[in-house]
This record gives structure tokens, sequence and C-alpha cells, in this order.
């Protein structure tokens, strides 16, 4: 499936009947996303309002989506085809296209629960017209769904909105092999995900496979201002970017919380050294940069630096390390240590 304004009006529940009518309709749910999410119920219950959803973040978010798999590390990924995906909160499916975009030869049963009856409706009419032979099942609760074994259980910007009671109910229902989450990239998702994060490894026995290097404590702490996320940074189908730009939107660089884990152990070395955790200003001589690495078996943040007459010397063009963003995994190795910093040497 291409996303594309075109493909997009083939499979909308509501036809607009103009470009106007569509970018007036895309500005006031924009508004109301933002600035009265009481409301965002009332925009599910209209065909209109599934329609400028399936424009604007359906359309953005499955190469989203498709960026963030491919930080599961090739080791893990034919674990993640060997059984059901689930996908709780799914909206009209995007996250389920970009799971099978991402693995075109996915044969097992993708699921997805929405509580909105035109979500539902919405994404029955894509996967009928786009994965004819993909076995679906899509309902408005998780307690209708049979449960199966060896899933990988997704939550996609559905955590954010549930208790943590709710979260545990979902999953000692399902009790799955992998959990995923896609969350909104904020300093309250994080540390919400976080508090889960330490019942699922230390009383759960799950292992954080991205993007922890281990299953140490994390280094930020609860009462900590800051938090780790993601970026992705995606390009869309020209007549979608034209779309955003219309609206004056980025959906090109997004913030994100995607967290990877599994139940079963896994073999084998992952192989980076670090991931970037903030971007530092450029000095005249370096870059900067923290990343949270493993040290004595634990997991921590240091500053470290990238001095640029190395770089010149070993061919590592500028573009390269303007590319890296928070999330972005490095291999590297430590030249010297600072008081406030570490050289080192991307390997």
């Amino acid at each position: 499936m291409e996303i594309t304004r075109e493909n997009l009006d083939s499979i909308a529940l509501y036809p607009f009947r103009s470009e106007s009518e569509l970018m007036a309709t895309l500005q006031e749910f924009i508004r109301i996303y933002n600035f009265e999410r009481e409301r965002i119920p009332e925009l599910y219950d209209s065909e209109q309002g599934i329609s400028a959803y399936l424009y604007y973040f359906f359309a953005t978010n499955v190469p989203k989506g498709i960026e963030l798999l491919k930080r599961i590390y090739e080791r893990q990924r034919l674990s993640f085809e060997s059984g059901p995906v689930i996908d709780i909160g799914m909206g009209p499916g995007s996250f389920l296209v970009s799971w099978l975009k991402f693995f075109p030869d996915f044969s097992n049963e993708v699921i997805g629960v929405d509580t909105a009856d035109l979500m539902v409706e919405q994404a029955h009419e894509i996967f009928k017209t786009y994965f004819p032979n993909i076995k679906t099942t899509f309902k408005n609760n998780y307690r209708d769904v049979e449960r199966k074994e060896n899933a990988t259980l997704c939550f996609t910007h559905s955590f954010n909105e549930m208790s943590e009671g709710e979260f545990m109910k979902i999953l000692d229902y399902f009790k799955p092999e992998r959990l995923l989450f896609m969350e909104p990239g904020t300093h309250e998702v994080f540390h919400k995900l976080k508090a889960i994060r330490e019942k699922l490894i230390n009383d759960l026995n799950y292992q954080v496979a991205y993007p922890c290097f281990s299953q140490a404590t994390c280094p930020i702490s609860l009462d900590s201002e800051d938090w780790c996320h993601q970026y992705v940074d995606v390009r869309h189908e020209v007549s979608i970017e034209r779309l955003t730009q219309k609206l004056n939107k980025d959906r090109r660089n997004m913030p994100t919380i995607f967290h990877v884990y599994h139940k079963k152990n896994l073999e084998g070395k992952v192989d980076k050294s670090g991931i970037i955790f903030r971007i530092l200003k450029e000095t005249k001589f370096s870059y900067d940069f923290i990343v949270c690495s493993q040290i004595e078996n634990s997991n921590q943040l240091r500053q470290v630096r990238l001095l640029k007459k190395q770089l010149k010397a070993r061919g590592v063009s500028k573009k390269v390390i303007k590319s890296f963003i928070p999330g972005t995994d490095i291999k590297f190795k430590i030249v010297e240590e600072k008081n406030a910093f570490t050289i080192i040497e991307l390997n």
C-alpha cells in the first residue's frame, strides 16, 4: 500500500467535496486534538472526523512506524514474525499497516482493538482493499479477542491514555511474549513508562530489548526534569508532504518514545556502544552529545565529544554527524577520559 492522496481518497469513509473542505476539516481537527482533547471522542463519532484522521495522522504515522520498526535489531526480528500482532488503540490500523510493510512476508494474524466503531470500520476498509489475504480481527473491546500464544502486544499512543491498572489488566489478559510501545515523546509519558519498565523487568520476567543496553535501572530518576525519548526523521510521499505544508505542520521530525520487551532470553550481542540521548551545542572543534551506555553493568549517561580533526582525518563527513538524532545507535571507542567529558572515535 502506497500512502498517497489518491489512495486515501479511495478508502476514506467520508468523500470530501473539495480541497477547501478537507483543509478546513483538518485545521479544526488539529485544533481540537491539540487544545480541546476532551472533545476528541466527538471527532471519532463522525465519518468526516475519521477521514480527517486518515489524511493527517494515518498518512504520516505509517512511515513513522516503519522507521521505528527498523530499530528492532536484526537478531530479534524473526521472533516478531513468528506470532500474531495485537494493537491496542489501533485507530484505523496505522501501526498494523507499518508492521505489514516492514514485515512483507508476515503470515500470522493481525489484530486491532479500538473503542470507536468508525475507526474499526475504517480499518476494515483499508485491510479489505490493500491486504485482502491477511487474516484480521478488529474489535471494540480487547476481551472480545481470543487469547493468542506467542503474540506481540502493541500500545500505539494508547498507553498514555490509560491507567496503570488498565494496562496491567490488558497485559494479564493476553500474556504476550513481546511488548512494544510507541507513545508520545513527552516527559509525562516517559516517567509513566519508566515505572512500568521496572515492573516488567523485576516482577514479570520481561527483558528490555530497546532502547536500553541492559536490565539495569534507568539512569534517569523519577523526580528528574529530563526524559529519554527518540526522534524519527521521515519523508512522505509528495501529495502527503504538500498537505502537511499547507497545514504548516512538521510531520517529518517527530519525537516519540519507543520501547521493546521480550519474555525470552535474547542471545547474541547487540552491536552498539551507546544510544544518543541528547545533541549538545556544536563547538568550533567538536560535536558533543550525551549518550546512554553500559558502564560496569549499569546504564549510565555520559557526555562524549567527537573531535572534528579526527573525523576529517578518517574521512567521516559532516553529513553523517548531522544525521544523528536522539535515539540513534552509535558504535565508538574511548580515546581519552576528561573530567567533564569523554573523547571518543566512531568505529
